[in-house]
Formats: C-alpha cells, structure tokens, sequence
C-alpha cells in the first residue's frame, strides 16, 4: 500500500483535535469521514512530534501536494439531479433553481463548546511548545436547526445524546414540523444528511406519518453539499469573538446569533453557495470540494444559478484554470 503523506491542513487539523482532548482513535476515525486514511501510529506520531517541540504550527510544509480521496457521488444522486434538470425541457435555469432550492430547508446538528478558542503562538525553532491551561472536561452543549430561502427554524439547544427517538421527539416535533406548517403549508423539501437517527426506521416511519417530505439520497460523507455546515463555520466564529465564560453566556451567545445575525439574506447566500459546489464535486470525480468553489469562482453566487456555474466551467478560460489546478 502507498505510504499516505500528510499535508499542512492534515496536521494542522490532527494537532486541533489533540488540543480539544479528542483521543487518538477519535482522531482517527474523524479523518476518515473527511477522506484521509490514515494509521493510528501515524496520528500518535504527529502528536508526539508537536508535544515534544519538535514541531510547531510554522515547522510544516505549506504546499499540499496531493488531495485526499474521496467517497465517489453514487448513480443515485446524478440520476437525481439529471432528472431535476430534464423533466420539462421548457422550464428556465431560474425555474429550476426554485425547484431544486426554494422548496428546499437544511437542518443539521452542531456542537459547541467552552474554552474552545483556538490560539497562534509565535516561538523560535526547536523551542519547546508552552502547555496552556485548559478544563478537561469543558461544557459542551449540542444544537439543531435548519435555513430555507424564508429564513430559519427554531433552535433547539440541548446537553444530552441524540437517538433517534430524540430526533423524533422534540427535534422534529418541536423543531421542524411547525416551521414547515407554518412557513411552507403547501409544499416543502428537507434536507439532511446519513446521519444513523436520520436514517433509523423510527425516524423514517415517522417523517412519513408526518408527511415530511424528504431528500432520501445524500451522498455518503458529503458534508460541503449542506449549506447550514457554514452556518455552523459562522456560529463557532462569533462564539470565539464573544469569548463566553459559563454555561449562560454560551447559551446566550448561540441564541443572540440565531436571532439577530443569521438574517434571511445571509441565509440565502449560503444556500446560493452550494450552487459553486455541486459542478466542482462533479469536475473534481465526488470528491470534497473544500474551498475548490472560492477558488474557481471567486465572484458571489448571490442571485445566480446551478447552470450559470455549469457553463462557466465548460468555458476555455475556466477549463485552464481546473487544469492549473490538477483537479482531474
């Protein structure tokens, strides 16, 4: 088997995880759902390198010379979106777009957590690294919710584990079924991924005794094509600048952002994003895109749409630019 190389951002993120106490089989199996295969040596290897100085953040490679594999986008999920594109040849790009988005609302799950600010500390090589105080067990707390095109679902905050039947009752009881009523009466789409209570039979029974009307087809560890995983980016941002010291202040923070940050414009940007997304992951074979869409199109996808991108893609311009890339 080929020896896998770590780039910058693989150590980077293995040297994070350490720093918020996450064990090392942890570690391991969080790479893997984001594509990097790696050995648990490996991991121990890196940790022990940065405990004992031998590294810090500015001692790694910058350039990553090779883009992990990932899991391919099944027939499934093409055949899906052809038949989205296909089904009345009559219709605009702007038709489509509503069907495939305006009816659309992405829920998920997130966790935050105290003392989870994240630090750069400059020192000379071969220094030994400082140990910085931090709880063991800090207060986490869990949240659900989802965004559509008209806004965002109430939040549910909680401490404990999620099962299936807490999906069910009250996350979608309480969460979802009255936003949909209330906001969508008439037709809706929800969207989430193959998390195992999303997927259990109970939940499935359920959403179809409901009439939630679902997207059963979410490509395995697809995380970029969800767009509310960059409203979870912008949580934990405000969240770091507001610094929350106990339980209340986290609480409010999380609550000030649902409520007063998170505006329908903003939610509708991020939805607009995945728009960039969804042609890079076919030009790039299913793998994850990353910042791959910022990159290749670095205008805002704001009011734009699926085959507006599509197109740009099939130009020369943009066909040197892949290239340049070695997306292929």
């Amino acid at each position: 088997m080929p020896k896998f190389k770590l780039s910058h951002r693989d150590n980077l993120e293995i040297i994070a995880l350490y720093r918020q106490s996450w064990p090392v089989h942890a570690i391991v199996r969080r790479l893997a759902e984001i594509g990097i295969d790696v050995t648990w040596g490996t991991v121990k290897n890196v940790i022990k390198r940065y405990q004992y100085g031998k590294i810090g953040y500015e001692n790694f490679n910058h350039k990553d010379q090779n883009l992990p594999k990932f899991q391919y986008i099944t027939d499934q999920d093409i055949n899906f979106v052809k038949t989205a594109l296909t089904e009345n040849p009559t219709r605009t790009a702007t038709d489509i777009k509503h069907i495939l988005a305006d009816k659309g609302t992405h829920t998920n799950e997130c966790s935050v957590q105290l003392h989870n600010n994240k630090i750069v500390i400059y020192r000379e090589k071969d220094s030994v690294a400082p140990v910085l105080p931090k709880p063991k067990h800090p207060l986490k707390v869990h949240v659900w919710a989802g965004i559509s095109r008209k806004g965002t679902t109430r939040i549910l905050i909680f401490e404990n584990i999620m099962t299936a039947a807490f999906y069910i009752n009250p996350i979608l009881t309480s969460g979802l079924i009255p936003f949909i009523n209330r906001v969508y009466p008439s037709s809706h789409r929800l969207q989430q991924d193959n998390d195992p209570k999303h997927t259990a039979n109970a939940t499935k029974a359920f959403m179809t005794e409901q009439n939630i009307n679902w997207w059963n087809v979410w490509p395995a560890e697809s995380p970029d094509f969800n767009p509310i995983e960059m409203v979870w980016s912008m949580l934990k941002s405000r969240l770091t600048k507001k610094e929350p010291k106990t339980k209340e202040d986290l609480i409010n923070g999380i609550n000030s952002f649902w409520r007063e940050d998170l505006t329908i414009p903003i939610c509708n940007n991020f939805i607009d994003h995945i728009y960039k997304v969804l042609p890079v992951a076919v030009v790039t074979g299913g793998r994850a895109t990353g910042d791959l869409p910022r990159k290749i199109f670095p205008e805002r996808s704001s009011g734009k749409s699926l085959q507006y991108f599509n197109r740009k893609l099939q130009t020369p311009e943009y066909q040197v630019k892949i290239a340049s890339l070695k997306l292929k």
